[in-house]
């Protein structure tokens, strides 16, 4: 419900970008909008469905890097192992 208190907030032109999303039709929406190449998706909204390009994980990387007093909570730590995963 995060989405509904903050997409007022957003300057005009800029989006939302959840990370997940409980409403099963923001999904649908998403996967038509990868699939197609036409935006399905809300007005001023995206679902982020990341895709294995270098484009756009080094966006991500750029971002990061240009907002390093970002520090993301993280609630748990799995090790990268067979019983990890």
């Amino acid at each position: 419900m995060q989405c509904i208190i903050f997409r007022p907030l957003l300057k005009k032109g800029h989006f939302y970008v959840a990370l997940n999303s409980p409403n099963k039709l923001d999904w649908v929406r998403a996967l038509l909008s990868t699939g197609t190449g036409k935006q399905w998706n809300r007005e001023g909204y995206d679902l982020f469905l990341p895709t294995p390009t270098v484009q756009d994980w080094q966006w991500l990387h750029d971002w990061f890097e240009k907002n390093a007093d970002i520090k993301p909570i993280l609630d748990s730590v799995f090790p990268f192992t067979s019983d990890g995963v």
